[in-house]
């Protein structure tokens, strides 16, 4: 029970990060977390997120099946992707393991959100889309 209360309390400290998201993000948007899943965000932000650098524990249900799209292994991945034109992409990311891949994400990235440790980036300038 204790593992139980513990794990909704975690889910709800991300619940801005959530929220941020649901509200930003349009339907064909990427939602990508790094390293780390974060159970607020499909929760709270209503949306299938893909995990990049590694599965946690998600590892079981990642090896069911043809997962690809939704398991990223390596950062080339993750560098990749953020770099395709036209791809809109929301990067959750803790903000020390942003700083060493600063320098490979072009275009470079702007903070939309950030709660704790935890930022959320995006690859493009939500000041220029439409609604």
């Amino acid at each position: 029970q204790v593992v139980a209360i513990t794990g909704r309390g975690v889910a709800a400290e991300y619940r801005p990060l959530g929220l941020a998201i649901r509200a930003q993000a349009h339907p064909q948007d990427e939602v990508v977390t790094y390293l780390h899943y974060v159970q607020a965000i499909p929760f709270y932000g209503r949306r299938r997120t893909v995990m990049a650098g590694g599965r946690g524990e998600l590892d079981f249900g990642s090896r069911q099946g043809d997962q690809r799209a939704f398991f990223w292994d390596t950062d080339a991945q993750l560098i990749d992707a953020w770099r395709t034109p036209g791809r809109h992409m929301f990067l959750i990311i803790n903000r020390v393991e942003l700083e060493p891949l600063l320098p490979q994400l072009q275009p470079p990235p702007r903070q939309i959100a950030a709660h704790k440790k935890k930022v959320i980036v995006v690859n493009f300038n939500p000041d220029e889309r439409a609604g």
